[in-house]
């Protein structure tokens, strides 16, 4: 009797995890093959964001947690490469501020894909924005290279 018990919620509640909604829109007939498989060997990052304001909202929120992934990463090696006082904050203002993490945006993105979906249950619809963005360690290496050269750079000049 417990096993059949344990067998009906695990379906249950499987069926409610995979449960996505009817497809409403999306920006492309079929989801593109880097949302199911893992993109990492692509030396590329992808972020989801799902949200039930709008898609806009569910594309600034995308924007923004790649931001703040790239922002974390590169602070974590800066900190890891800094030798003698770190000051996170002021690392990570520099981080921020730099040319790359300004430059993201849709068109640097190596490609995106959205969806609105509808759930029956709710009756809200559901905005999904995906990103595929060029983001790797070189990359990484790119950004904190370009601050300690500004650093460098402001230090000869006095």
């Amino acid at each position: 009797m417990k096993r059949i018990v344990v067998i009906i919620l695990t379906v249950l509640i499987a069926s409610t995890t995979f449960a996505q909604g009817k497809l409403v829109k999306s920006s492309d007939p079929k989801p593109p093959v880097w949302l199911k498989k893992d993109v990492n060997k692509y030396e590329a990052i992808k972020v989801r964001q799902e949200t039930t304001v709008s898609l806009q909202d569910a594309e600034a929120g995308a924007f923004a947690q790649l931001k703040d992934h790239v922002v974390k990463t590169t602070v974590a090696y800066m900190l890891q490469m800094t030798v003698g006082e770190k000051n996170e904050d002021a690392i990570r203002k520099s981080v921020e501020n730099s040319s790359y993490v300004k430059n993201i945006s849709e068109s640097a993105s190596l490609d995106t894909y959205w969806e609105i979906r509808f759930d029956k249950r709710s009756k809200m619809n559901y905005y999904n924005y995906n990103i595929l963005y060029y983001y790797n360690e070189m990359e990484m290496k790119k950004i904190a290279l370009e601050i300690n050269q500004g650093k460098t750079s402001t230090a000869i000049d006095f």
